[in-house]
């Protein structure tokens, strides 16, 4: 391969920091900061409720008074071999001020396919996670008494959704999370 002049190969490195510099600028600028919505997530309205927690994991050991709460995130693959066998994605649950409350691995049921329930006193909470394009979210939820918040970030947990836009909460790309908390 042809060397370029010694007068040009000098130039060309004292601007290869300046290039590297800007790719990293560029890097980090693609890095965006999560969605955070204001509308909080809940449990369905009581006649909804039966048909919306249908087929969700129940918690055993649950103390009388709490509610639970079912984020469904997206699911990953660590390697080939577990391709047939894949997790959701784990999230952080925090407190209304934005304190770490839990970090959820949300690893539940047979080969940790299913997504994890957490029995929690009742109140408002945030859930961290991750959305089913890439991006991260932060939502608030509302947990009521003997009642179950189920948030949707994979699409998983799609008939357990509003279908009446009056009681959805959604993803500013229209995709539905939840029940609008009353």
């Amino acid at each position: 391969m042809p060397r370029l002049p010694v007068e040009r190969e000098r130039n060309l490195s004292g601007r290869l920091p300046l290039l590297a510099g800007l790719v990293c600028v560029g890097l980090i600028g693609c890095v965006s900061a999560p969605i955070a919505l204001t509308e909080a997530v809940g449990p369905p309205p009581a006649a909804a409720y039966e048909d919306s927690v249908r087929g969700a994991p129940t918690t055993d050991g649950r103390v009388a008074g709490e509610g639970v709460l079912l984020v469904s995130t997206p699911v990953r693959t660590a390697t080939a071999e577990q391709s047939e066998y894949p997790v959701h994605t784990s999230y952080s649950l925090l407190d209304s001020q934005g304190r770490l409350v839990q970090r959820v691995e949300n690893h539940a049921g047979p080969f940790a396919a299913e997504p994890q329930t957490v029995s929690l006193a009742p109140g408002e909470y945030r859930v961290r996670a991750r959305t089913l394009e890439g991006g991260r979210v932060v939502l608030p939820v509302v947990i009521k008494p003997e009642a179950t918040t189920v948030v949707d970030l994979d699409g998983g947990a799609a008939g357990q959704m509003p279908t009446a836009s009056s009681e959805q909460v959604r993803l500013p790309d229209g995709h539905v999370v939840g029940w609008r908390a009353h």
